[in-house]
Protein backbone atom coordinates (compact mmCIF):
# COMPACT_ATOMS: atom_id res chain seq x y z
CA UNK A 1 0.00 0.00 0.00
CA UNK A 2 2.81 2.49 0.43
CA UNK A 3 4.23 1.60 -2.79
CA UNK A 4 0.53 2.56 -4.32
CA UNK A 5 0.47 6.06 -2.44
CA UNK A 6 3.86 6.98 -3.74
CA UNK A 7 3.48 6.45 -6.82
CA UNK A 8 0.25 7.75 -7.13
CA UNK A 9 2.01 11.24 -5.35
CA UNK A 10 4.90 10.76 -8.34
CA UNK A 11 1.63 10.77 -10.69
CA UNK A 12 -0.63 13.03 -8.82
CA UNK A 13 3.11 15.55 -9.35
CA UNK A 14 4.07 14.23 -12.67
CA UNK A 15 0.17 15.13 -14.39
CA UNK A 16 0.30 18.71 -12.35
CA UNK A 17 3.54 19.59 -13.82
CA UNK A 18 2.37 18.44 -17.52
CA UNK A 19 -0.47 20.36 -17.57
CA UNK A 20 1.36 23.71 -16.22
CA UNK A 21 3.72 23.16 -18.53
CA UNK A 22 1.17 22.76 -21.54
CA UNK A 23 -0.63 25.50 -20.29
CA UNK A 24 2.31 27.46 -19.98
CA UNK A 25 3.42 26.95 -23.46
CA UNK A 26 -0.35 27.61 -24.86
CA UNK A 27 -0.19 30.82 -23.49
CA UNK A 28 3.26 32.03 -24.83
CA UNK A 29 2.18 30.10 -28.53
CA UNK A 30 0.22 32.03 -31.31
CA UNK A 31 -2.06 28.81 -31.29
CA UNK A 32 -2.01 25.39 -30.43
CA UNK A 33 -0.10 22.97 -31.52
CA UNK A 34 -0.76 19.33 -32.87
CA UNK A 35 1.54 18.16 -29.00
CA UNK A 36 -0.62 19.78 -27.30
CA UNK A 37 -3.73 17.86 -27.82
CA UNK A 38 -1.64 14.91 -27.27
CA UNK A 39 -0.03 15.82 -24.15
CA UNK A 40 -2.82 17.77 -22.41
CA UNK A 41 -4.94 14.84 -22.39
CA UNK A 42 -2.14 12.51 -21.16
CA UNK A 43 -1.72 14.76 -18.38
CA UNK A 44 -5.59 15.06 -17.00
CA UNK A 45 -5.38 11.10 -17.31
CA UNK A 46 -1.50 10.93 -15.44
CA UNK A 47 -3.00 13.49 -12.33
CA UNK A 48 -6.42 11.55 -12.18
CA UNK A 49 -5.18 7.98 -11.79
CA UNK A 50 -2.35 9.64 -9.79
CA UNK A 51 -5.02 10.94 -6.99
CA UNK A 52 -6.99 8.03 -7.12
CA UNK A 53 -4.04 5.91 -6.44
CA UNK A 54 -2.64 8.46 -3.42
CA UNK A 55 -6.12 8.08 -1.95
CA UNK A 56 -7.16 4.39 -2.25
CA UNK A 57 -3.59 2.95 -2.08
CA UNK A 58 -4.60 1.21 -4.90
CA UNK A 59 -3.29 0.68 -8.31
CA UNK A 60 -6.40 2.47 -10.88
CA UNK A 61 -5.62 -0.98 -13.08
CA UNK A 62 -6.23 -3.48 -10.09
CA UNK A 63 -10.05 -2.66 -8.58
CA UNK A 64 -10.20 -3.89 -5.23
CA UNK A 65 -12.13 -6.45 -3.81
CA UNK A 66 -15.24 -4.57 -3.04
CA UNK A 67 -16.09 -0.70 -2.09
CA UNK A 68 -14.96 0.51 1.05
CA UNK A 69 -13.95 4.18 0.17
CA UNK A 70 -15.91 6.49 -1.72
CA UNK A 71 -13.59 6.82 -4.73
CA UNK A 72 -13.36 3.41 -4.92
CA UNK A 73 -17.01 3.90 -6.99
CA UNK A 74 -14.98 5.97 -9.69
CA UNK A 75 -13.03 2.45 -10.19
CA UNK A 76 -14.62 1.10 -13.74
CA UNK A 77 -15.41 -2.11 -12.42
CA UNK A 78 -17.87 -0.33 -10.14
CA UNK A 79 -18.70 2.93 -12.08
CA UNK A 80 -19.49 1.16 -15.40
CA UNK A 81 -19.32 -2.66 -15.42
CA UNK A 82 -21.06 -3.33 -11.67
CA UNK A 83 -23.72 -0.40 -12.55
CA UNK A 84 -24.17 -1.94 -16.28
CA UNK A 85 -24.65 -5.24 -15.19
CA UNK A 86 -27.51 -4.04 -11.90
CA UNK A 87 -29.43 -2.70 -14.93
CA UNK A 88 -29.07 -5.59 -16.73
CA UNK A 89 -30.16 -7.76 -14.45
CA UNK A 90 -33.02 -5.44 -13.43
CA UNK A 91 -34.42 -5.42 -17.09
CA UNK A 92 -33.69 -9.24 -17.97
CA UNK A 93 -32.74 -11.09 -15.09
CA UNK A 94 -29.95 -12.58 -13.80
CA UNK A 95 -27.68 -14.85 -15.94
CA UNK A 96 -27.81 -17.68 -14.23
CA UNK A 97 -31.61 -17.65 -14.13
CA UNK A 98 -31.73 -17.65 -17.73
CA UNK A 99 -29.58 -20.60 -18.10
CA UNK A 100 -31.71 -22.38 -15.36
CA UNK A 101 -34.35 -22.12 -17.86
CA UNK A 102 -33.41 -22.92 -20.96
CA UNK A 103 -32.04 -26.33 -19.45
CA UNK A 104 -35.88 -26.96 -18.03
CA UNK A 105 -38.36 -28.94 -19.90
CA UNK A 106 -41.90 -28.59 -20.46
CA UNK A 107 -43.42 -25.20 -19.09
CA UNK A 108 -39.99 -23.48 -18.05
CA UNK A 109 -38.87 -24.14 -21.21
CA UNK A 110 -41.86 -22.34 -22.59
CA UNK A 111 -41.81 -19.54 -20.38
CA UNK A 112 -38.15 -18.95 -21.10
CA UNK A 113 -38.38 -19.14 -25.00
CA UNK A 114 -41.97 -17.11 -24.80
CA UNK A 115 -41.71 -13.53 -25.93
CA UNK A 116 -41.48 -10.40 -23.67
CA UNK A 117 -44.26 -8.62 -23.35
CA UNK A 118 -44.69 -5.51 -25.25
CA UNK A 119 -43.30 -2.42 -23.46
CA UNK A 120 -45.76 0.61 -24.26
CA UNK A 121 -43.27 3.21 -22.64
CA UNK A 122 -40.47 2.61 -24.98
CA UNK A 123 -42.91 3.17 -27.99
CA UNK A 124 -44.47 6.57 -26.16
CA UNK A 125 -40.89 7.78 -25.38
CA UNK A 126 -39.00 7.35 -28.58
CA UNK A 127 -41.86 8.51 -30.76
CA UNK A 128 -42.51 11.80 -28.09
CA UNK A 129 -38.10 11.68 -28.32
CA UNK A 130 -38.37 12.37 -32.15
CA UNK A 131 -41.39 14.54 -31.78
CA UNK A 132 -39.61 17.02 -29.74
CA UNK A 133 -36.49 17.14 -31.48
CA UNK A 134 -38.08 17.57 -35.07
CA UNK A 135 -40.31 20.23 -33.83
CA UNK A 136 -37.40 22.24 -32.13
CA UNK A 137 -35.59 21.84 -35.03
CA UNK A 138 -38.14 23.45 -37.43
CA UNK A 139 -39.86 26.16 -35.15
CA UNK A 140 -37.28 26.75 -32.33
CA UNK A 141 -34.72 28.68 -34.18
CA UNK A 142 -34.11 32.16 -34.12
CA UNK A 143 -35.09 32.31 -37.95
CA UNK A 144 -38.56 31.45 -37.40
CA UNK A 145 -38.90 34.16 -34.72
CA UNK A 146 -37.78 36.51 -37.78
CA UNK A 147 -40.50 34.95 -40.21
CA UNK A 148 -42.88 35.43 -37.60
CA UNK A 149 -42.12 38.62 -35.69
CA UNK A 150 -39.37 40.39 -36.91
CA UNK A 151 -39.60 43.55 -35.01
CA UNK A 152 -38.86 41.21 -31.97
CA UNK A 153 -35.03 41.24 -33.15
CA UNK A 154 -34.65 44.62 -33.51
CA UNK A 155 -32.97 47.44 -30.75
CA UNK A 156 -31.13 46.92 -28.21
CA UNK A 157 -32.52 43.54 -27.30
CA UNK A 158 -32.96 42.06 -30.31
CA UNK A 159 -30.45 39.35 -30.13
CA UNK A 160 -31.64 38.69 -26.20
CA UNK A 161 -34.97 37.97 -27.65
CA UNK A 162 -34.15 35.79 -30.19
CA UNK A 163 -32.10 33.66 -27.59
CA UNK A 164 -35.21 33.79 -25.07
CA UNK A 165 -36.95 32.42 -28.14
CA UNK A 166 -34.79 29.69 -28.69
CA UNK A 167 -34.42 28.71 -24.35
CA UNK A 168 -38.31 28.61 -24.61
CA UNK A 169 -38.57 26.18 -27.34
CA UNK A 170 -36.14 24.13 -25.58
CA UNK A 171 -38.50 24.64 -22.23
CA UNK A 172 -41.23 23.54 -24.35
CA UNK A 173 -39.75 20.85 -26.45
CA UNK A 174 -37.30 18.86 -24.14
CA UNK A 175 -39.18 20.03 -20.65
CA UNK A 176 -42.93 20.79 -20.22
CA UNK A 177 -44.04 18.24 -23.66
CA UNK A 178 -42.09 14.91 -22.19
CA UNK A 179 -43.45 16.00 -19.01
CA UNK A 180 -47.25 15.82 -19.55
CA UNK A 181 -46.51 13.08 -21.65
CA UNK A 182 -45.23 11.17 -18.47
CA UNK A 183 -48.07 12.37 -16.44
CA UNK A 184 -50.98 11.21 -18.92
CA UNK A 185 -49.44 7.95 -20.06
CA UNK A 186 -50.68 5.05 -17.65
CA UNK A 187 -47.63 3.05 -16.12
CA UNK A 188 -44.96 6.18 -16.57
CA UNK A 189 -45.12 8.73 -13.28
CA UNK A 190 -43.38 11.97 -13.52
CA UNK A 191 -41.50 11.40 -10.41
CA UNK A 192 -40.03 8.72 -11.78
CA UNK A 193 -38.08 10.23 -14.55
CA UNK A 194 -35.07 11.87 -12.64
CA UNK A 195 -36.82 14.59 -10.63
CA UNK A 196 -36.55 13.92 -7.43
CA UNK A 197 -33.73 15.14 -5.19
CA UNK A 198 -32.90 12.04 -2.99
CA UNK A 199 -29.36 10.80 -3.04
CA UNK A 200 -27.89 14.28 -4.67
CA UNK A 201 -25.85 15.34 -1.85
CA UNK A 202 -24.24 12.28 -1.40
CA UNK A 203 -23.19 11.98 -5.26
CA UNK A 204 -22.20 15.39 -5.75
CA UNK A 205 -18.38 14.83 -5.21
CA UNK A 206 -18.62 13.23 -8.02
CA UNK A 207 -19.78 15.86 -10.06
CA UNK A 208 -17.70 18.30 -7.98
CA UNK A 209 -14.42 15.86 -9.39
CA UNK A 210 -15.99 15.90 -13.12
CA UNK A 211 -15.91 19.71 -12.90
CA UNK A 212 -12.75 19.95 -12.13
CA UNK A 213 -11.63 17.95 -14.37
CA UNK A 214 -13.72 19.54 -17.20
CA UNK A 215 -12.59 22.84 -16.13
CA UNK A 216 -8.69 22.29 -16.51
CA UNK A 217 -9.98 21.29 -20.02
CA UNK A 218 -12.06 24.60 -20.33
CA UNK A 219 -9.13 26.56 -20.11
CA UNK A 220 -6.65 24.67 -22.43
CA UNK A 221 -9.36 24.86 -25.27
CA UNK A 222 -10.05 28.18 -24.31
CA UNK A 223 -6.68 29.17 -26.31
CA UNK A 224 -7.89 28.03 -29.48
CA UNK A 225 -9.22 31.05 -31.80
CA UNK A 226 -12.95 29.13 -32.84
CA UNK A 227 -13.54 28.76 -29.09
CA UNK A 228 -12.79 31.81 -28.77
CA UNK A 229 -14.89 33.32 -31.75
CA UNK A 230 -17.99 30.66 -30.51
CA UNK A 231 -18.68 31.46 -27.20
CA UNK A 232 -20.18 33.00 -25.34
CA UNK A 233 -23.57 32.80 -27.66
CA UNK A 234 -25.12 35.93 -26.76
CA UNK A 235 -22.34 38.72 -27.87
CA UNK A 236 -23.03 41.50 -25.35
CA UNK A 237 -23.07 38.86 -22.55
CA UNK A 238 -20.07 41.29 -21.40
CA UNK A 239 -22.51 44.49 -21.90
CA UNK A 240 -23.56 44.57 -18.40
CA UNK A 241 -24.85 42.42 -15.41
CA UNK A 242 -28.59 42.53 -16.83
CA UNK A 243 -27.34 41.16 -20.24
CA UNK A 244 -24.87 38.35 -18.30
CA UNK A 245 -27.70 37.10 -15.43
CA UNK A 246 -30.24 36.99 -18.62
CA UNK A 247 -28.08 35.23 -20.50
CA UNK A 248 -26.94 32.63 -18.36
CA UNK A 249 -30.19 32.14 -16.88
CA UNK A 250 -31.82 31.46 -19.95
CA UNK A 251 -28.97 28.65 -20.98
CA UNK A 252 -29.16 27.31 -17.64
CA UNK A 253 -33.04 26.86 -18.08
CA UNK A 254 -32.61 25.18 -21.93
CA UNK A 255 -30.27 23.02 -19.62
CA UNK A 256 -32.02 21.68 -16.74
CA UNK A 257 -34.85 21.03 -19.47
CA UNK A 258 -32.24 19.18 -21.68
CA UNK A 259 -31.02 16.95 -18.67
CA UNK A 260 -34.56 15.80 -18.01
CA UNK A 261 -35.15 15.26 -21.59
CA UNK A 262 -31.89 13.24 -22.57
CA UNK A 263 -30.98 11.65 -18.52
CA UNK A 264 -34.47 11.35 -16.92
CA UNK A 265 -37.15 10.91 -19.50
CA UNK A 266 -35.46 8.91 -21.97
CA UNK A 267 -33.38 6.89 -19.58
CA UNK A 268 -35.27 5.81 -16.46
CA UNK A 269 -38.64 4.92 -17.83
CA UNK A 270 -36.67 2.25 -20.40
CA UNK A 271 -34.58 1.18 -17.76
CA UNK A 272 -36.92 -1.94 -16.56
CA UNK A 273 -37.28 -2.83 -20.86
CA UNK A 274 -33.47 -1.91 -21.82
CA UNK A 275 -31.40 -1.55 -18.92
CA UNK A 276 -28.32 0.00 -19.55
CA UNK A 277 -28.51 -0.22 -23.22
CA UNK A 278 -31.19 2.76 -22.95
CA UNK A 279 -27.83 4.79 -22.19
CA UNK A 280 -26.50 3.62 -25.42
CA UNK A 281 -30.05 4.68 -27.25
CA UNK A 282 -30.13 7.97 -25.55
CA UNK A 283 -26.27 8.97 -27.18
CA UNK A 284 -27.03 9.05 -30.74
CA UNK A 285 -29.34 12.32 -30.89
CA UNK A 286 -27.78 13.47 -27.97
CA UNK A 287 -24.61 13.09 -29.51
CA UNK A 288 -26.28 14.84 -32.96
CA UNK A 289 -27.75 17.72 -30.97
CA UNK A 290 -24.15 18.89 -30.72
CA UNK A 291 -23.62 18.96 -34.69
CA UNK A 292 -22.25 22.64 -35.79
CA UNK A 293 -20.27 22.80 -32.80
CA UNK A 294 -16.60 22.27 -32.30
CA UNK A 295 -15.29 19.00 -33.58
CA UNK A 296 -13.83 18.50 -30.03
CA UNK A 297 -17.29 18.67 -27.82
CA UNK A 298 -18.94 17.04 -30.26
CA UNK A 299 -17.01 13.71 -29.44
CA UNK A 300 -16.73 14.84 -25.83
CA UNK A 301 -20.92 14.80 -26.00
CA UNK A 302 -20.78 11.28 -26.73
CA UNK A 303 -18.56 10.81 -23.31
CA UNK A 304 -20.47 13.04 -21.60
CA UNK A 305 -23.61 10.89 -22.65
CA UNK A 306 -22.30 7.65 -21.12
CA UNK A 307 -20.81 8.91 -18.12
CA UNK A 308 -24.11 11.22 -16.81
CA UNK A 309 -26.01 8.60 -18.06
CA UNK A 310 -24.68 6.06 -16.28
CA UNK A 311 -24.97 8.16 -12.90
CA UNK A 312 -28.30 9.41 -13.63
CA UNK A 313 -29.68 5.74 -13.54
CA UNK A 314 -27.01 4.79 -10.66
CA UNK A 315 -27.99 7.57 -8.53
CA UNK A 316 -31.90 8.44 -10.02
CA UNK A 317 -31.46 12.14 -10.49
CA UNK A 318 -30.74 14.62 -12.99
CA UNK A 319 -29.79 17.61 -10.68
CA UNK A 320 -26.08 16.77 -10.44
CA UNK A 321 -25.92 16.22 -14.24
CA UNK A 322 -27.70 19.81 -14.84
CA UNK A 323 -25.41 21.73 -12.68
CA UNK A 324 -23.00 20.00 -13.84
CA UNK A 325 -24.34 21.62 -17.68
CA UNK A 326 -24.58 24.70 -16.16
CA UNK A 327 -21.11 25.71 -14.21
CA UNK A 328 -19.16 24.52 -17.15
CA UNK A 329 -21.65 26.29 -19.44
CA UNK A 330 -20.98 29.11 -17.37
CA UNK A 331 -17.13 28.92 -17.31
CA UNK A 332 -17.07 28.67 -20.80
CA UNK A 333 -17.92 31.88 -21.36
CA UNK A 334 -16.49 33.56 -18.58
CA UNK A 335 -13.01 31.69 -20.33
CA UNK A 336 -14.06 32.69 -23.70
CA UNK A 337 -14.73 36.64 -22.42
CA UNK A 338 -11.58 36.31 -20.47
CA UNK A 339 -9.23 35.70 -23.65
CA UNK A 340 -11.24 38.41 -25.98
CA UNK A 341 -10.65 41.06 -23.07
CA UNK A 342 -13.94 41.55 -22.29
CA UNK A 343 -14.47 40.92 -18.95
CA UNK A 344 -13.17 44.26 -17.74
CA UNK A 345 -16.21 46.09 -18.05
CA UNK A 346 -18.53 43.16 -16.76
CA UNK A 347 -15.66 42.68 -13.69
CA UNK A 348 -13.53 45.62 -12.63
CA UNK A 349 -11.73 43.91 -10.06
CA UNK A 350 -12.19 40.40 -11.15
CA UNK A 351 -12.02 40.49 -14.95
CA UNK A 352 -8.23 42.00 -15.60
CA UNK A 353 -7.00 39.78 -12.88
CA UNK A 354 -8.52 36.75 -14.79
CA UNK A 355 -7.45 38.11 -18.48
CA UNK A 356 -4.03 38.49 -17.01
CA UNK A 357 -3.91 34.89 -15.50
CA UNK A 358 -5.14 33.59 -18.89
CA UNK A 359 -3.34 36.13 -20.55
CA UNK A 360 -0.76 34.75 -23.63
Amino acid sequence: MKTERIAGALGLAAGIVVLGAVISSARAAVGLASWHWVVYPLGIVLACLGFWSLVTALWPWKAPAKQTLFLHALHPRFFFVQSWRDLHEEAFGAPEADAAWKGRKGRGRAKAEAAPAVDHRVIVVMLVVAFSLTLMEYFGDRGTLHRLWPEALRGSDGELNGFAYWALWRFLGYGVIPAVVAIVTPGMKLGECGISFKGFFEHLWIYVLLFLIVLATVTFVSYKPDFQSYYPFYSQTHRSWRDFLAWEGLYALQFVSLEFFFRGFMLHPLRRSLGPYAILAMIIPYCMIHYGKPYLEANAAIVAGVVLGTLSLRTGSIWCGALIHITVAVSMDVAALAQAGKLETLMPVFGPWLQHLLAR
